[in-house]
């Protein structure tokens, strides 16, 4: 809705993620007070707090500056990673590399990559029973 402030527009990306005002003034490096004073429209977020906003979240800066728009950028119905920035609340490397590699590899050495996180839990589970005991 255009009427809306900034303000409302970051309160609305804190509930569709999902996550609490405290988490997202964490991610964004802000304190909680700050996000408060911004969804109340007592403060304006600077520049650069919008255009990171953007980028951890793949918000629409068009969106949140104006009201205009969807509120996340488009992103391809198979598009894993940007899925899982929405999900998680911000881009992760780490995952963005794996998801890569993954996806340059043949079907048998996905199957092994399989086997052997299965492995890798199964022995993982054994370790937490033991210490459990």
């Amino acid at each position: 809705m255009v009427d809306e402030t900034i303000g409302e527009r970051i309160k609305k990306i804190i509930d569709t993620l999902g996550i609490t005002k405290t988490s997202f003034a964490k991610k964004m490096k802000i304190s909680q007070p700050y996000v408060s004073q911004l969804i109340s429209g007592d403060r304006l977020p600077s520049e650069r707090l919008l255009e990171y906003i953007c980028q951890k979240f793949d918000v629409n800066e068009l969106w949140l500056r104006t009201g205009n728009g969807d509120m996340f950028n488009e992103t391809p119905e198979n598009d894993i990673v940007a899925k899982s920035a929405i999900l998680l609340g911000e881009r992760d490397p780490l995952f963005e590399a794996f998801v890569e590699v993954y996806g340059k590899l043949t079907n048998t050495n996905r199957e092994v990559l399989l086997e052997f996180g299965l492995k890798y839990l199964e022995e993982l589970k054994k370790r937490v029973d033991e210490k459990e005991s």
